[in-house]
């Protein structure tokens, strides 16, 4: 028969005689706000060089980013209705 008592374990030394240590993870605050400052700043160059190359690409329709591709479907090559889809596209 066997033994369903948890008294077996009463004997046993686990008390932990070393320190824990726990990280300090405000380390990090720091951090993400750096990155925060950087992305700002490249965010804002990004923002100018957008503006500049949609004014460059004005005659061709402007900054390819500004449009709305979402009644656009790609082109698969085995389907013909993606080609005429394309051809329709390219000449409207």
């Amino acid at each position: 028969m066997k033994n369903k008592s948890w008294s077996i374990f009463d004997n046993w030394n686990y008390k932990v005689t070393e320190k824990i240590f726990y990280p300090d993870w405000h380390i990090f605050d720091s951090m993400v706000s750096t990155l925060s400052l950087f992305y700002k700043k490249r965010y804002k160059e990004f923002q100018s060089l957008f503006g500049r190359w949609d004014k460059e690409l004005k005659l061709y329709g402007g900054e390819p980013s500004n449009f709305n591709w979402h009644n656009f479907r790609p082109l698969r090559l085995t389907r013909e209705e993606d080609w005429s889809d394309w051809l329709i596209y390219l000449i409207s």
